[in-house]
């Protein structure tokens, strides 16, 4: 679809024809979603900038994902089934309006360097990606919603090193040996388990807002939280 540059208010979604690579050059705006297909390897969006409904339901089979110039997801989640897909590169994003869910077996590397936000729904960020050991989210700096690392377990170091806020509970449980969240002052609550953190850098952290600070990190053997200033219950560690 060569000469397609925008679809109004509908789904992208040109699955349902059994195709197996679907092309669409100089597509820019979608006003729904892109979704819907389960048996293309090979989709090619290089030119869309916004997808304002997000995307989801997508190709297990695909190998081959292009979003290279894909900047905002004004509404949508970015919640694709991507077994198939061994690493991601969005490398223009900067906005993600819901969720954040993607699920993936496969996948060892994700980086999205300019994403700033994902949006403000109860589950904010809560990825599936147990095969993932590269991951780069490093101008991310809130998520509107719960931030949960248990589902990213290959991953050896967790950092987010321009986080600020998390509006829901951040569940720390991980296998990663250093986990790193050195601008983040604020979140709901902060949980999780941990046998393998040796470090743990939480230097801006100052208060939760509604519930605990409870890590059970049994290999860290000290933490400093020098910034903390109130907890809305109770810490436990």
């Amino acid at each position: 679809m060569p000469s397609l540059v925008s679809v109004g208010s509908g789904q992208f979604a040109p699955g349902g024809l059994l195709l197996t690579t679907v092309s669409a050059p100089n597509l820019t705006y979608v006003g729904s979603s892109v979704s819907g297909m389960t048996n293309v390897v090979t989709l090619y969006l290089s030119s869309l900038v916004t997808c304002v409904a997000g995307i989801s339901n997508l190709m297990q089979s695909c190998t081959s994902l292009n979003l290279n110039s894909l900047q905002t997801m004004a509404t949508g989640n970015f919640n694709a089934g991507l077994n198939s897909l061994l690493s991601l590169s969005c490398p223009a994003l900067t906005f993600i309006g819901g969720t954040f869910n993607m699920t993936s077996t496969g996948m060892t590397s994700l980086s999205m360097p300019l994403l700033t936000s994902i949006g403000t729904v109860s589950n904010g960020f809560n990825p599936n990606l147990p095969a993932l050991t590269s991951l780069d989210m490093s101008s991310l700096t809130t998520v509107g919603g719960t931030m949960t690392l248990a589902n990213l377990s290959a991953l050896t170091a967790i950092s987010f090193p321009a986080l600020t806020t998390v509006s829901g509970t951040l569940n720390m449980s991980t296998n990663a040996t250093t986990v790193s969240f050195p601008l983040l002052t604020t979140c709901f609550g902060v949980g999780g388990v941990s046998t393998t953190a040796t470090s743990l850098n939480m230097n801006s952290f100052t208060n939760t807002t509604t519930a605990s600070f409870a890590l059970t990190y049994s290999a860290l053997t000290s933490l400093s939280l020098p910034a903390i200033v109130s907890l809305a219950t109770f810490i436990q560690l």
